[in-house]
C-alpha cells in the first residue's frame, strides 16, 4: 500500500520539479537580459538602435589572436555582436514574465494548496495600475498609453513571481550571479566605448541612424559621454546607481575572499565589477548621477557610523574633506564647464519642462492624462525657447501628470510600503545584530539601490527605461521577500475549482502573450518596410515601395491602433505621390492622436499642397488653414510659425506673413532653432534654403519666390 502511495506521489513530485526548473531557467534568462537588452526608452516608434560596437572589440581581439595563434575568431565574435546589437523590444520580457507567471500558477494549482503572499504593497501596485488604465481611456494617444500600461503590468507580475517563486537561497544566489555578469558586461562596454569605441560608434551612427536623429547621438560622442547599451548616458547612470550597491555587498557572501590566500579573487572581483561600474558612472558625465551618488554615500556613512566604528569627530572631518575636495574640482576649468555651466543649463531646461508639466497636471488633476501622454501634450504647453521633450525628466511629476493625484498616491504607496518593510531589518543590521549573509546582502543592496533610483528619479526618466524599471522591481521583490519572510495566507482549493482557475489562468496568460506577440509581429513588418523604403528612392524603386506598403499593411492587421504605423504608411504614400492615400492615413493617425500632434497637421498641409500643385490649382485657403492648425497646436514652436509665415507670403497674404514672422523671431530671435527643425523635417530640400533666406528678409510687396516641389527628398 505504501509503495502504491509513493508511486502515486512520484508524478506530482516530478511535475513540481519540472515546473521549478522551467521557472528558474526563464528567470535566469531575464536576469541576463534585463541589463543588456532592455535599456532603451520606449518612444513608441521602431527607430533603429545604435548598434553595439562590440563588433569592433571582435576585430581587435581577432587581430590579436590571429597574430599569436593564427586563428580566426571573427565569425564567433560576429554572432556575439549581432546578439548584443539587435534591438529586443520589451515585449520579449513581457512574454517571459507571463510564461513564468503561468508556470507558477499551474504548479500551485496542480497541488491545490499553496501560500499566497499579498500585502499592502501588492494592493498599492494593482490599484496604481487600475488608475493608470482609467487614465489611459482618456489619453490623447491611446496606443502609446497602452504600451506603458502593459509594461507596468509586467513589472507587477515580475514582482509577484519573484516573491512566490524564488523561495530558496540557491535560486536567489543564481539570479544575482547572472544579473551581475550582465552588469559587468554593461560596465566594460562603457569603458571600451570611452577608450576605443567612439570612432567606430560615430561611423555606425551615421550608417544606421536616420539623419534627423543623428544630432543627439553624435553630440554625446563628441562630448565622450558613455552610454553602453542604454543609448542615453543619464539612463546608464540610473542603472549603475541602482545596481552599484549590489556589486559592493555581493562580495560579502564570499568571506574566503578576504583571507590572504584568496585575496586575488577579491581584487579581481573589485576590478571587474564595483570599480568598473563606478568609473563608468563617472564617464556618463551625469550631473544628477554624481549628486545622487554623493547624497546616498554620505547618508550611508552617517547612518552606519556606529557599525563602521566611526567617531563623530572623524566623521565630521571626513565630510569636510569631501566638501573641500568637491569645491576644488568645481574650481577647475573642466569642472566648471562640465558640472556648473552645463549643469545650470540642463537644470534650467528641466525647470521649463516642470513648469509646462504643472499646466498639463491642471488639465486633469484627479485621474491624469494617461501614460506616456507628456510627449503628446508638451507642444501645447511648452514655454518659448525650450527644446523638444518626450518626458518630464522627473518620474514623480510625470506620474502625477499621467495618473493624477489618485495614481500618484498609489505609486508613492508602493515605495513607502516597500522601504518600510525593510526598515526594521536595516535598523537591526546597523545596530550590529548578525543576520544571514545572503539576506543582509540582498536587503541592504536593494534598499540602497532603490533609494538611489528614487532620488535620481527627481531629475530623470529612469522609470520609463524598461531595463532600469525591471531592475528596480526585481530588487523590490527580493528586498521584501528577505526582509519580511512572513508566511502568507494558505489557499485550499477543490479539484473542480483548481481546474477552473487553471483554465482561466491559461486563457488570461494566452491573451497576454498574444497581445505582446502581435505587437512584435507588427514591429517586425515595420522594420522590413523601413529597410526597403530607406534603401530606395522613387520612381526607380516604385516596385520596392509597393513591397514596403504591403509590409506596412500586414503590420496594421496586427496592430491597427498604432498611429506610428499609419504615419509611416502615409509617408510612403507621399513619396510615391499617392496623395489621396497619404491624406487618408494621416487623417487616421490624427484621429488616433486626438488632434494633439502639430507635426501631423503639418504633414497634412504639405500633402494637400503637393496634391494641388500637381493638379496646377492651389486653393490657398485650405492649405493655409492646415498650416495655421499646426502652429496653433504648438504655439511655442518657432518652426511651425516660420513655415506658416513662409506659405502666407507665397499666397500673397503679406501682412499676416509679417505677423507670423514676428512671432517666430519673438520665440527664436536668432532663428537657429526654427532652421534646425526645418533641416530635420525637410532634409536636403531646397525649401530649407528658402526658409533660411526668408527668415532674414521680411516679406514685402515683391513677387513671391518660385515655389519648390515639396515632395522631393521627403523622408
Amino acid at each position: 500500500m505504501k509503495s502504491q502511495d509513493r508511486l502515486a506521489r512520484r508524478p506530482i513530485a516530478e511535475s513540481k520539479q519540472i515546473y521549478d526548473k522551467a521557472i528558474s531557467f526563464l528567470l535566469l534568462i531575464l536576469a541576463i537580459l534585463i541589463p543588456l537588452k532592455f535599456g532603451v526608452l520606449n518612444l513608441d516608434v521602431a527607430s533603429p538602435l545604435v548598434p553595439s560596437d562590440l563588433f569592433a572589440i571582435g576585430q581587435h581581439l581577432t587581430n590579436f589572436f590571429s597574430a599569436i595563434f593564427s586563428l580566426n575568431l571573427r565569425s564567433a565574435l560576429k554572432i556575439t555582436s549581432d546578439l548584443l546589437s539587435t534591438p529586443w523590444p520589451e515585449e520579449i520580457a513581457e512574454i517571459l514574465i507571463l510564461l513564468v507567471f503561468l508556470l507558477w500558477g499551474m504548479k500551485s494549482l496542480s497541488r491545490r494548496s499553496f501560500v499566497l503572499r499579498v500585502g499592502k504593497l501588492d494592493a498599492m501596485m494593482w490599484l496604481f495600475i487600475l488608475t493608470g488604465f482609467a487614465a489611459t481611456i482618456l489619453s490623447p494617444g491611446f496606443h502609446s498609453s497602452m504600451v506603458i500600461l502593459k509594461q507596468f503590468v509586467s513589472y507587477a507580475l515580475l514582482y509577484f513571481v519573484i516573491v512566490h517563486a524564488l523561495d530558496t537561497p540557491k535560486q536567489q544566489r543564481r539570479i544575482l550571479k547572472y544579473f551581475l555578469i550582465s552588469t559587468a558586461i554593461v560596465a566594460w562596454l562603457a569603458l571600451y566605448q570611452f577608450v576605443l569605441g567612439f570612432e567606430e560608434l560615430a561611423r555606425t551612427i551615421r550608417e544606421h541612424i536616420p539623419p534627423e536623429l543623428q544630432g543627439d547621438y553624435l553630440a554625446r560622442v563628441h562630448r565622450r559621454r558613455v552610454f553602453s547599451v542604454f543609448l542615453y548616458p543619464n539612463s546608464l547612470a540610473g542603472f549603475l546607481l541602482a545596481s552599484f550597491p549590489l556589486t559592493l555587498f555581493y562580495g560579502a557572501l564570499h568571506k574566503e575572499w578576504f583571507e590572504k590566500k584568496n585575496l586575488k579573487k577579491l581584487i579581481a572581483y573589485v576590478i571587474i565589477l564595483p570599480l568598473a561600474c563606478f568609473i563608468s558612472l563617472l564617464l556618463t558625465q551625469s550631473k544628477a548621477g554624481f549628486l545622487t551618488f554623493l547624497i546616498v554615500a554620505i547618508a550611508a556613512v552617517v547612518a552606519g557610523r556606529r557599525r563602521f566604528g566611526l567617531k563623530p569627530k572623524v566623521l565630521l572631518v571626513s565630510l569636510l574633506a569631501t566638501v573641500v575636495l568637491l569645491s576644488a574640482v568645481l574650481m577647475t576649468p573642466v569642472g566648471r564647464r562640465l558640472i556648473i555651466e552645463k549643469g545650470s543649463f540642463t537644470f534650467g531646461e528641466r525647470l521649463d519642462y516642470w513648469r509646462a508639466g504643472y499646466k498639463m497636471f491642471l488639465r486633469s488633476p484627479i485621474i491624469g492624462n494617461g501614460f506616456n501622454s507628456f510627449g503628446l501634450l508638451y507642444p501645447r504647453y511648452r514655454f518659448p525657447g525650450t527644446g523638444e521633450a518626450r518626458t518630464a525628466h522627473n518620474n514623480f511629476l510625470q506620474i502625477l501628470i499621467e495618473t493624477g493625484v489618485v495614481g500618484f498616491a498609489f505609486f508613492a504607496g508602493i515605495w513607502l510600503f516597500g522601504l518600510a518593510a525593510a526598515r526594521s531589518f536595516v535598523r537591526d543590521h546597523l545596530k550590529g545584530e548578525k543576520k544571514d549573509p545572503l539576506r543582509e546582502t540582498v536587503v541592504l543592496s536593494a534598499f540602497i539601490g532603490i533609494a538611489c533610483f528614487l532620488i535620481h528619479s527627481l531629475a530623470d526618466f529612469d522609470l520609463y527605461i524598461p531595463g532600469i524599471a525591471m531592475t528596480v522591481w526585481l530588487f523590490l521583490a527580493l528586498m521584501v521577500t528577505n526582509a519580511h519572510p512572513a508566511e502568507g495566507r494558505r489557499i485550499q482549493l477543490t479539484k473542480r475549482t483548481a481546474g477552473l482557475c487553471t483554465s482561466a489562468l491559461v486563457v488570461v496568460c494566452g491573451l497576454g502573450v498574444f497581445y505582446a506577440s502581435k505587437t512584435l509581429n507588427a514591429n517586425s513588418h515595420l522594420v522590413v518596410a523601413q529597410a526597403i523604403a530607406e534603401s530606395t528612392d522613387p520612381p526607380p524603386g516604385y516596385i520596392e515601395y509597393e513591397e514596403a506598403i504591403a509590409e506596412l499593411q500586414r503590420a496594421l492587421k496586427w496592430d491597427g491602433a498604432n498611429h506610428n504605423l499609419h504615419l509611416y504608411l502615409a509617408h510612403t504614400y507621399f513619396r510615391l505621390k499617392q496623395y489621396d492615400d497619404a491624406l487618408r492615413e494621416y487623417a487616421v493617425a490624427d484621429r488616433l492622436l486626438r488632434r494633439f500632434s502639430p507635426m501631423v497637421a503639418h504633414r497634412i498641409a504639405r500633402t494637400l499642397l503637393a496634391k494641388m500643385e500637381d493638379a496646377g490649382i492651389v486653393d490657398w485657403a485650405k492649405v493655409l488653414e492646415q498650416f495655421r492648425e499646426a502652429a496653433s497646436r504648438s504655439p511655442a514652436s518657432p518652426f511651425h510659425h516660420l513655415v506658416f509665415s513662409y506659405y502666407l507670403s507665397q499666397a500673397g497674404r503679406l501682412q499676416e506673413s509679417r505677423r507670423e514672422l514676428q512671432e517666430t523671431k519673438r520665440l527664436d530671435p536668432s532663428g537657429k532653432q526654427a532652421i534646425k527643425t526645418a533641416e530635420i523635417v525637410y532634409r536636403d530640400e531646397p525649401l530649407v534654403d528658402d526658409l533660411k533666406r526668408f527668415i532674414q528678409t521680411p516679406p514685402d510687396g515683391s513677387p513671391p519666390a518660385e515655389t519648390h516641389d515639396p515632395v522631393r527628398n521627403e523622408d
